[in-house]
């Protein structure tokens, strides 16, 4: 399938929708907007400043910070001069760190807000150079607004191939140090525009982005789906304000993870028993006022599209918000398939607990002992300097996932394991412990 390229697609958003609101973050609860051409003038100037510093085209750039407007702008710049983007978690330790920037090559560094400045502090190398976003706390030779005031917006942007490298994002791994995964702007295009039209995306939507941009289900899911589906993206200042920010947001896409869906609902539980609650639900002249009043106090009373991902959530959970009217798709994904490769969408009672259907961009099927194996345009093409690890995981062209699933008569997958927990029976029948 052809796919216009993610820079394609930017500057198709910024020519169509140049003075419409993209970026909102709030700052001392004062909230800033950015518009499409203001992060078209600014990625541009900051690409012009990476490219005078003499940096080629595959050069690998870190990035290291909070979830910002202007991270979202570090990484439109990096492309746009033709480099690789090499994100980093801000809770990452000194090792993982030390790993990342030495294993991948990277030239500079871009610093925002962190989590963990001592080890990041231990970690980078007097010689890199630091590029400070605005929330920066270490110290940097570069500073953003230096560069923005600086630099000219450069003119012409990188004509990339769909084969070029666009980053290398390191799996979390639960063993050994973590891999380099290779992804071309294929593969963000594949995933991003599959994400936009599979949410059904639109300029009128509203999506928060707050969590890690390090993860590529952020990057593909939030950042570039934003750029195919021209939705505006809204920050959090912090944990403290969070569920004030989303009210002041009232997002139509929220995506979260099983931790922040428990935490939500024991907040809730708080004021109200279940078993109050639940009572409630069920008269029918007092159920809708109830679960409206729970939905606008989340900040979710415009939400039409809920999401779920990188861990396992409880049915229980699922099925307790869909009688409040907030209906949560569960996604699995991993690093490798550019991020979300299989999603509940649109959402199903029936299906609570699986994982669903492909989306559009992948195909999938079962190995003979239940592995998921998938191939399709977001799926990666190697781990970067690891040959062996990268014939490990194909055949035929097909990526062995790791994990287990079953498969109904109606097409949906439902995740039952990993390959190297499961046993062979005496029949020959491969199964997973209960």
């Amino acid at each position: 399938m052809e796919y216009r390229l993610p820079l394609q697609e930017l500057q198709y958003r910024i020519a169509t929708h140049p003075d419409k609101p993209y970026l909102h973050q709030p700052q001392n609860r004062v909230w800033r907007s950015l518009t499409w051409a203001d992060v078209d003038e600014q990625a541009r100037r900051i690409a012009k400043g990476l490219l005078d510093q003499g940096f080629q085209p595959g050069d690998r750039i870190a990035l290291l910070g909070k979830n910002s407007p202007e991270w979202f702008i570090a990484d439109f710049a990096i492309a746009m001069a033709g480099l690789v983007s090499v994100p980093i978690y801000t809770t990452a330790g000194v090792q993982t760190i030390e790993h990342v920037l030495s294993h991948s090559g990277a030239r500079a560094i871009f610093l925002g807000a962190l989590e963990n400045t001592e080890a990041a502090e231990q970690a980078l190398l007097p010689g890199l150079p630091r590029i400070a976003l605005p929330e920066a706390q270490l110290p940097c030779e570069h500073q953003w607004r230096g560069w923005i005031e600086k630099h000219p917006a450069l003119e012409k942007t990188v004509d990339a191939a769909p084969s070029d490298t666009m980053t290398l994002v390191y799996t979390s791994g639960s063993t050994g140090l973590p891999k380099g995964v290779v992804l071309t702007h294929k593969n963000i295009a594949a995933s991003a525009d599959a994400c936009a039209n599979d949410f059904a995306l639109t300029p009128d939507d509203r999506c928060m982005s707050y969590l890690p941009l390090a993860h590529i289900t952020e990057r593909c899911a939030v950042e570039w789906a934003s750029v195919y589906g021209g939705d505006e993206i809204y920050f959090t200042e912090s944990l403290d304000t969070f569920v004030d920010d989303v009210k002041h947001a009232r997002p139509t896409l929220f995506i979260s993870v099983p931790r922040l869906w428990t935490r939500f609902q024991a907040g809730v539980l708080a004021k109200m028993p279940d078993n109050k609650l639940q009572r409630l639900l069920k008269i029918p002249l007092v159920s809708g006022f109830v679960a409206r009043k729970i939905r606008k106090n989340l900040g979710l009373d415009n939400c039409r599209l809920a999401g779920s991902g990188s861990a396992p959530i409880s049915p229980s959970i699922l099925r307790w918000y869909h009688r409040l009217g907030v209906n949560i798709c569960e996604g699995w994904g991993m690093t490798e398939t550019s991020g979300m490769a299989c999603a509940a969408i649109p959402f199903e009672a029936s299906t609570i607990g699986s994982i669903c259907r492909p989306i559009s961009c992948v195909e999938m099927k079962l190995s003979d002992e239940d592995e998921i194996l998938i191939r399709g345009d977001s799926v990666f093409t190697e781990y970067y300097k690891n040959p062996e690890a990268t014939a490990e995981v194909f055949s035929n062209d097909w990526f062995h996932t790791g994990d287990c699933a079953s498969l109904d008569d109606k097409g949906v997958y439902r995740i039952i394991g990993r390959v190297k927990e499961q046993f062979k029976t005496g029949k020959g029948k491969y199964v997973a412990p209960v």
